[in-house]
């Protein structure tokens, strides 16, 4: 958060849909140091485009939850009906590591129990199969390997920001 903050004087409002209620505390604990006027955290996986009153977004950040949400194409979906057009999508996050079979194997066999003790945090998607299928007028991607990581299972890390 930290990150993007860095640019407050140019945020209007912030809106933080978390899926995970630990998260949820801790932010709604931290809220008071944003630069932030209107400021809006709600604990939910997504915001339904579907809701009657529904605002539209200029740039939506899905910074490492799209391991832990049940569907990520559904929220993907759901975040590009959010956008304006010329609106943006910024995605990090850790995905299956294709340049190691080993690594690889090892997220495949450490997935079931990471998912019980990870609060459902899957360690083989592949959100990137989605985004490229959709219909965005620029996407700029980017895969990142952090060999420094002292967690194997999460080396590769995909970033991406895509124009509506």
């Amino acid at each position: 958060m930290k990150y993007y903050l860095q640019y407050s004087d140019n945020i209007k409002s912030l809106t933080c849909i978390e899926p995970n209620k630990q998260f949820t505390d801790v932010l709604n604990s931290k809220s008071t140091s944003f630069p932030i006027n209107n400021y809006n955290l709600r604990f939910s996986e997504f915001v339904a485009s579907s809701e009657k009153k529904v605002d539209k977004f200029d740039v939506i950040i899905l910074c490492l939850v799209l391991c832990s949400i049940e569907d990520p194409s559904e929220v993907i979906d759901e975040c590009y009906k959010l956008l304006v057009p010329g609106g943006r999508l910024l995605v990090l996050e850790h995905v299956i590591d294709q340049e190691s079979t080993q690594a690889m194997l090892m997220q495949y066999l450490f997935n079931p129990l990471w998912k019980i003790f990870g609060d459902n945090c899957c360690l083989t998607r592949q959100p990137f199969l989605h985004l490229r299928t959709m219909d965005w007028t620029d996407i700029s991607e980017q895969m990142i390997r952090v060999n420094k990581n002292k967690i194997p299972v999460l080396r590769q890390f995909y970033s991406c920001v895509a124009t509506k």
